[in-house]
């Protein structure tokens, strides 16, 4: 029956879907890179686009755990040494968004501009 129904009358529209899925998929993964070297972000500012989901990719260099914590994103993950975590960001209105690391505050700083 599936079959039919993918080789059927039905291929047009079926194709066409897929390729909506997909585009829809690839805007919303737009992703960052951060990685923390010395106990700070590099970058430490980062530019999206507004009412857009983005993915941050966040790699800890360091040979000591840090916490990324943002307070504005109401975010935090644990990111053990010489790991990367990921975190999806919903789509966000325009502004300035802080966040820092909570084990080495005084240096560990940065923010999302969102314009």
């Amino acid at each position: 029956m599936l079959v039919k129904y993918f080789f059927g009358p039905f291929r047009k529209q079926f194709l066409i879907f897929l390729v909506i899925l997909t585009c829809l998929e690839s805007m919303a993964s737009q992703q960052f890179r951060i990685s923390i070297r010395e106990h700070r972000f590099y970058p430490d500012i980062i530019v999206v686009k507004v009412n857009e989901p983005f993915e941050l990719e966040i790699t800890n260099e360091d040979n000591t755990a840090e916490e990324f914590e943002s307070h504005d994103l109401r975010k935090e993950k644990l990111i053990g040494p010489k790991k990367t975590i990921k975190m999806k960001i919903p789509s966000l209105k325009a502004g300035e968004y802080r966040f820092f690391g909570e084990f080495n505050e005084s240096t560990a700083q940065g923010k999302i501009i969102v314009q």
